[in-house]
């Protein structure tokens, strides 16, 4: 029959386990009872509870047609440790439901010869005591919510065998003494009053368990010393035994180099009157913030002083963090800022750069025409700045464009990156990329904390090599691979499994953000990055991000002129003057009748004006943020409650929301980034106004 569970009974059946194997009078009563009711109450056809001897796992309770009426096993079993399903479970402490054991090649067979198993660990304090082993006579007998039931009657379980084991052994123990004592009872008098004075040192020092602890003697020599203290310290219990607590447990002040020994700290003298965080050098020299606590072992003689220490240097860490994250938040407001003004400045220079490029003005003056092309390059080459800003102030979530060209991206943040550093950098990139649909910034980011890493790792100078291909994979699965190599110092062995995590940093003065933050980038792109390195060789950083599902038909639409001009009356709403002017002074060049307002409520008497004249306005276009709150999203509701069915656009220097990563959500047909040229805004509003939706512009950031 297949084991049944019903989730609505589970916490009674649980209880009642409970009670049952409070009933238990020793050991093996105990070991029968759970065999027992794991049958009667869980509802199993079958339960065998072996016990953990040494290295081998001993039959000694069984329920169902493992076990006969009278609680008596015929055959007992004794399994190693790590052989067949129940040396496996004990072994891993994993709880496992193997389906068929038919096709488990690890499956004992035994009397029953069970179709399923069902394999639980009774762990108890991190380590595997006993092992609860159900059958079912038909494959697919047992599911994953009654593995969770067994884990919980095994967690049940676990403290009253241990409790169980540890009366045995005392009573052995109680019968040994008895039995010594017979023989000497002199001799086991002296050694009983000795077991008593080391019991009490025991308790002691049992009581700050988990901390590093260090127990001595009257005279201040190391008589113990837990495994934290032993790693904290660099000193093995055995080489520290006998040894001057000073010489093993040496301590400092902060902001001090001088070593205050045991004495003056256990009487709070000079720097360190008041203290309890001291610097801890080990033996092989590191150093670590910790807390020490002092204790006077009682009794009618002094016995000695236990010694507690704590490594705080994490919990150091996490609060200078905390700081670190608050001024970021308030950097990040203020780069926003910055990023959507200069955003705004830029757009403004740049359309009035256009206007003049294809003006008469320029026509006979070919010197003039150059210097406006210099300007303009070196405005949009101004573009980077607030991308890096925006960077740094968005956040978590990429705002992607699709079909970025990641060549010039490299090519510009590792230029960048590299600017008055020593380092020399080469890249390369083989053939044309495919495109890819990326948050600009964010990868921007990612590339620049790989090439400044390798650049704090040699700063006497060297070589850093980016380059990046197409690459498919042996799944067959497309990919944009970018490696970052430098020849710097490497990276040791210990450390490569452990660079991603966050606050993990060999940096004096690093905060271990950085690498954790490029590996959720890269994972939030649906992309991978891993590492290798070579002491005194260098090391390399390879990011794999996926391509655009229809890379292959994308255009860098940076300077396409829109196919068809429309005759479209058009509504612009931004706080920026410069915009109002540079959209007002050149759209109507092509044709377009522009309405520029600076606040909500002027769009919204605009637009009803419009309406009732008969001269409704053809798309809308709406900055993301203006002053006193609402922004374009907010517009966007007030206006299509007077015209529904107005298509707009929205546009923005700094995404302080989600209305450009989620435009289409927010109810814009299209999105548009500051700085844009005339060509873009025109093209966006072509394809808004004609009825489309239209993609950003590849070079937006």
């Amino acid at each position: 029959m297949t084991a049944t569970s019903e989730p609505t009974g589970d916490l009674e059946r649980i209880n009642r386990f409970a009670i049952a194997l409070l009933e238990a009078a020793d050991l093996e009563a105990l070991l029968w009872s759970i065999a027992d009711n794991v049958g009667e109450i869980l509802g199993f056809d079958d339960c065998v509870v072996y016990l953990r001897q040494g290295d081998d796992l001993v039959q000694m309770a069984a329920y169902g047609v493992k076990s006969s009426a009278d609680r008596e096993i015929f055959h007992r079993i004794s399994i190693p440790l790590g052989r067949g399903i129940v040396g496996t479970v004990a072994q891993t402490g994993i709880a496992e439901i193997v389906p068929d054991t038919r096709k488990d090649p690890r499956y004992i067979f035994d009397e029953f010869a069970g179709l399923s198993e069902l394999t639980v660990p009774v762990v108890y304090e991190g380590t595997t005591i006993a092992v609860l082993d159900s059958e079912a006579s038909e494959t697919h007998g047992f599911t994953e919510d009654q593995l969770a039931l067994l884990q919980s009657v095994a967690n049940i379980a676990a403290s009253r065998i241990a409790s169980a084991l540890a009366e045995r052994h005392l009573r052995e123990a109680q019968e040994e003494l008895r039995r010594t004592n017979e023989r000497l009872e002199e001799r086991v008098t002296r050694r009983t009053e000795e077991l008593v004075r080391q019991r009490e040192r025991l308790r002691v020092i049992l009581r700050s368990v988990g901390d590093g602890v260090v127990a001595t003697d009257g005279e201040g020599r190391v008589a113990f010393m837990s495994r934290t203290a032993e790693t904290l310290t660099g000193w093995t219990e055995i080489e520290a035994a006998g040894r001057c607590l000073n010489e093993v447990l040496r301590l400092r002040p902060e902001d001090d180099e001088v070593w205050v020994s045991f004495r003056d700290r256990l009487h709070g003298s000079g720097v360190s009157e008041g203290r309890t965080e001291w610097i801890l050098r080990a033996r092989d020299g590191s150093e670590s913030l910790v807390s020490e606590g002092i204790a006077e072992m009682s009794g009618e003689d002094r016995e000695g002083w236990v010694i507690v220490i704590r490594d705080i240097s994490s919990q150091r860490r996490t609060e200078a963090e905390l700081r670190r994250a608050q001024q970021l938040e308030s950097l990040g407001l203020l780069a926003g800022g910055i990023a959507h003004d200069f955003n705004n400045f830029l757009t403004s220079i740049l359309g009035n750069l256009e206007i003049l490029e294809f003006s008469r003005v320029l026509g006979g003056h070919p010197d003039l025409r150059n210097l406006v092309e210099r300007t303009r390059t070196v405005a949009m080459q101004a573009t980077g700045l607030p991308k890096q800003l925006i960077s740094l102030a968005r956040g978590g979530t990429p705002v992607v464009t699709r079909g970025i060209d990641l060549g010039k991206l490299i090519t510009n943040t590792v230029e960048f990156s590299l600017a008055g550093s020593p380092v020399r950098g080469e890249i390369t990139i083989a053939g044309e990329l495919a495109r890819c649909d990326v948050d600009e910034g964010q990868i921007s980011q990612v590339l620049g904390n790989l090439v400044i890493n390798a650049v704090q790792a040699m700063p006497a100078g060297g070589n850093v090599s980016v380059t990046a291909e197409n690459q498919v994979d042996e799944a067959g699965d497309a990919w944009v691979v970018i490696r970052v190599e430098d020849d710097g110092p490497g990276i040791p062995e210990k450390d490569l499994e452990r660079i991603f995590n966050p606050f993990f940093t060999t940096k004096e003065l690093g905060s271990g953000l950085g690498l954790t933050t490029t590996h959720s980038i890269v994972r939030r792109h649906g992309g991978g990055i891993s590492v290798t390195s070579e002491v005194g060789v260098g090391t390399t950083f390879e990011i794999r991000l996926p391509p655009s599902s229809d890379a292959a038909a994308r255009r860098d639409h940076a300077t396409e002129e829109p196919e068809h001009e429309l005759p479209l009356h058009v509504l612009v709403l931004d706080d920026d003057e410069g915009i109002r002017f540079l959209l007002g002074e050149a759209l109507p060049e092509y044709g377009y009748t522009v309405r520029c307002l600076e606040t909500c409520d002027e769009a919204v008497a605009a637009c009803e004006l419009g309406t009732r004249s008969q001269r409704p306005f053809d798309v809308a276009l709406l900055d993301v943020t203006l002053p006193g709150g609402g922004g374009g999203k907010a517009a966007l509701r007030a206006l299509r409650t007077i015209q529904p069915d107005l298509p707009a656009i929205v546009m923005s220097g700094y995404n302080a929301g989600q209305e450009l990563s989620n435009y289409l959500e927010a109810g814009f047909q299209a999105r548009i980034s500051k700085p844009f040229t005339l060509s873009e805004i025109r093209r966006v509003l072509s394809a808004v106004g004609s009825g489309g939706v239209a993609e950003p512009p590849s070079g937006g950031p």
